[in-house]
């Protein structure tokens, strides 16, 4: 009997290495699913920025002259610039500037997606913004959406930023399917990074999302420092929380923009 739980836990201990070694290999793959084939084409409103390592960077930009701050968009999975123009053209109406990107390998971005590129794609349009289009770093809310939560707390954990407006966040990418930690690695672990954002944040979570469940906004609005606004959308799921909470999703952004301290 003793024997037979040794060779299963063996084969259990084995298993578990194989299983995780072949979810490392994968991940990348998992993770991001860019929209195939692009949903847009390069016109004059895309601009390219151009990456330490020769690659491009797809952007486009939406400057609306009344704005007193513009919006860095960090879009969620199987989205790219084509599929956000109608979000983005929306922002310009109500008075904001937004700028928006593709990862390397979305869109009409080189490249292919890993963390670590995301980070870099996110800190180049960061650094573009500043020097090429004139916009100092106070001026600047960094938004992102679900995937976009990851390069989006980055960024705000080591710049000083106007604001950080996150939507339907996760806690890290593996836990999206187990609040527990059952593999030795993570990706975009934005608990670990939350507490090191010292701007004001606003998180925005469907309480019937089943993709990126609603504790995570929980966790993430525990660990941060205020002030910090958490806005609830009681019907929503994932995609779906401008369609569910109407008005109130522009009203709880223009609160909070208008609240922030810039002289």
């Amino acid at each position: 009997m003793t024997q037979q739980f040794i060779s299963l836990l063996q084969y259990c201990v084995v298993f578990y290495i194989v299983l995780t070694a072949l979810f490392y290999l994968l991940s990348d793959f998992i993770i991001f699913q860019p929209p195939q084939p692009p949903r847009y084409h390069l016109n004059s409103n895309i601009q390219f920025v151009t990456l330490a390592n020769g690659g491009k960077i797809a952007t486009t930009y939406y400057e609306n002259p009344h704005s007193k701050y513009t919006l860095l968009y960090s879009h969620g999975n199987a989205e790219d610039l084509g599929t956000l123009q109608a979000y983005l053209y929306y922002y310009f109406q109500r008075g904001y500037s937004i700028l928006a990107y593709d990862y390397e390998g979305y869109g009409l971005s080189s490249g292919k997606a890993s963390e670590q590129n995301v980070y870099q794609n996110v800190e180049a349009v960061f650094k573009y913004m500043q020097n090429d289009l004139g916009i100092s770093a106070d001026r600047i809310i960094v938004h992102g959406s679900s995937l976009g939560s990851g390069p989006s707390v980055h960024l705000a954990s080591r710049h000083k930023v106007a604001g950080l407006i996150l939507e339907a966040p996760f806690v890290s990418t593996y836990r999206v399917k187990t609040r527990f930690p059952l593999i030795p690695f993570d990706k975009f672990v934005n608990i670990k990074k939350i507490a090191q954002v010292k701007a004001p944040l606003l998180i925005i979570h469907g309480k019937r999302d089943t993709i990126v469940p609603f504790w995570h906004g929980q966790k993430l609005m525990q660990a941060a420092n205020r002030p910090k606004t958490f806005f609830e959308v009681e019907y929503a799921g994932h995609n779906d929380l401008i369609q569910v909470s109407g008005a109130a999703y522009w009203q709880t952004i223009e609160t909070f923009v208008n609240g922030l301290n810039h002289e």
